[in-house]
């Protein structure tokens, strides 16, 4: 066996395992951040679809006032 080389009997070494931990915590980083913009594109959504309800309620009942006054 050649002493540059590293053997551990656990079958990882090191740079193995902090390899795949930054991978882990890369991947948990990109999960959180599409979670954290998804929640904030359905709150804007929900506003935006809260406004259009509103317009057409209002919309809605200056119709029936206007048809109730010709009446």
């Amino acid at each position: 066996m050649s002493p540059t080389t590293s053997f551990n009997p656990l079958g990882f070494t090191f740079i193995e395992i902090l390899i795949a931990l930054s991978l882990l915590s890369g991947s948990y980083f990109v999960i959180f951040s599409t979670q954290q913009f998804l929640a904030s594109q359905s709150l804007k959504l929900e506003t935006q679809f809260l406004e259009i309800l509103r317009a057409s309620d209002d919309h809605e009942l200056e119709i029936a006032l206007m048809d109730e006054d010709h009446q």
